[in-house]
C-alpha cells in the first residue's frame, strides 16, 4: 500500500472533522503541528488534563498569618469577657473575634471564661504581653544562655497542645532568643538532643557553682579525718594516672601543694577540690569546672592531657559560664577515658 493511504494524524484529523459521532460533546483536536504554542498536550480520546488544585491548608485552632494580631492586655481581657457572657461558641470563635490563634488564647482564658494564671500576670501587669510592649517601644533581653530554671520553665510552657505555647510567643513573652529557644526544643515542645546537652551542661555548672562551702562553717573531726584520707587517695591516683600519661600535674591538697606525675615532664596544670567540685587550670591558661565522682580523677588527668585538642569535644560536652572564666566539662554517655597511654594515642 502506497503512502497516501498511511493513517497519520493529519488524515484522522480531516476525517473526525468531516463526519463527526452524533451526541459527542468533544470537538475535533487538531494534530499536534497546529495546536496553538504552548497548548497542553491532550491525550487522544480523554477529557484535558485539569489544572492541580492549590489549597491553603489551615491548622484547627488557627489564624491565618495576615490576620493574627499581638497579644495584649486588652486582647486577653476582651476574650475572656466575651467568653464569660456567652458571645461566642467557645475558644476557636473568641480567639477568631480578637485576632489570635485558640493555642494562644488558650495560654491567658480558659474554656469557662476564666483567667488563668498567665492570664492574670498579664491583666495585673506583672508580665507584660509582646503587643503592650512593642506599643510601649520598651526593649526585651534576648537570652541566649539558658540556665536550669530556663530549661524548667521551657519544659512547662512548650507544647501543641491546649495550655501549651509556641516558641515564637515564648521568646516574645519571657524574652528569650528566637535561635537559642529554636535549636533546643522542637516544634511540638520536646527538648532536642542539643538542648538537653545544654541543659546537662548547666546543671553541672550550678552544682558547681552552689556548691561553695558557707564561710564559717567548722567541719567535724570525723568529717575532717574523712576528707584528708579521699585527699590522700586522689593524690596517690593523680600521681600514677599522671606518670601513665607521661605527664606532670600540681595538686592542692588543703594548703599544701604537691607535684605528681612523672618527674622531669612537662607540667600540664593544676587541680584543687572545693565543697562540691574540682577545679582544673591547664598551664597554658583558662580553668574547667568538673563535678565530684568515682572516676574524677581519670577525668582530670584526662582533660589536662586533650587541653586545647579537639578530642576533648568529643570526650566532654562543654559549656562556658556566663562570667566567662570556667568551662563545666560533663563527660559524655557511654565509656571513659581511653585508658590507652597519651604517646600510644599520638602514633
Amino acid at each position: 500500500m502506497d503512502g497516501r493511504f498511511r493513517r497519520n494524524d493529519v488524515f484522522e484529523y480531516e476525517v473526525a472533522a468531516m463526519f463527526p459521532i452524533q451526541g459527542s460533546s468533544h470537538a475535533p483536536r487538531p494534530p499536534a503541528d497546529t495546536q496553538p504554542s504552548g497548548a497542553p498536550f491532550v491525550a487522544r480520546g480523554g477529557p484535558p488534563p485539569r489544572a492541580p488544585r492549590h489549597r491553603n491548608k489551615r491548622v484547627k485552632g488557627q489564624l491565618p498569618p495576615q490576620l493574627r494580631r499581638p497579644v495584649t492586655a486588652d486582647t486577653v481581657r476582651n476574650a475572656a469577657l466575651l467568653m464569660l457572657h456567652e458571645k461566642c461558641r467557645g475558644l476557636r470563635e473568641c480567639a477568631t473575634n480578637v485576632g489570635v490563634s485558640k493555642w494562644t488564647l488558650a495560654n491567658f482564658v480558659d474554656a469557662e471564661g476564666k483567667l488563668t494564671e498567665l492570664g492574670r500576670k498579664i491583666d495585673t501587669g506583672t508580665l507584660l504581653a509582646p503587643g503592650d510592649r512593642d506599643a510601649a517601644r520598651q526593649p526585651i533581653e534576648h537570652k541566649t544562655v539558658l540556665k536550669p530554671e530556663d530549661f524548667d520553665l521551657a519544659d512547662k510552657r512548650l507544647g501543641r497542645t491546649v495550655g501549651k505555647m509556641s516558641r515564637t510567643l515564648f521568646c516574645d513573652l519571657y524574652g528569650y532568643d528566637h535561635g537559642t529557644v529554636f535549636r533546643a526544643y522542637g516544634k511540638d515542645g520536646g527538648i532536642t538532643d542539643w538542648g538537653r546537652r545544654q541543659r546537662d551542661a548547666a546543671l553541672a555548672l550550678q552544682t558547681a557553682e552552689s556548691s561553695q562551702p558557707a564561710a564559717g562553717n567548722l567541719a567535724s573531726p570525723v568529717a575532717s579525718r574523712t576528707d584528708a584520707a579521699e585527699r590522700r587517695a586522689t593524690a596517690a591516683s593523680l600521681s600514677a594516672l599522671a606518670t601513665r600519661e607521661g605527664i606532670a600535674l600540681g595538686y592542692w591538697d588543703d594548703m599544701r601543694f604537691l607535684r605528681l606525675g612523672k618527674a622531669g615532664a612537662k607540667f600540664a596544670g593544676d587541680v584543687d577540690r572545693t565543697h562540691g567540685h574540682w577545679r582544673i587550670r591547664p598551664a597554658p591558661g583558662g580553668e574547667y569546672v568538673l563535678a565530684h565522682g568515682p572516676r574524677a580523677a581519670e577525668h582530670i588527668v584526662n582533660i589536662l592531657r586533650l587541653h586545647g585538642r579537639p578530642e576533648l569535644n568529643v570526650d566532654y560536652h562543654l559549656w562556658k559560664s556566663e562570667d566567662g572564666r570556667s568551662i563545666a566539662a560533663v563527660p559524655k554517655a557511654g565509656d571513659p577515658p581511653s585508658d590507652a597511654p597519651l604517646a600510644a594515642q599520638a602514633s
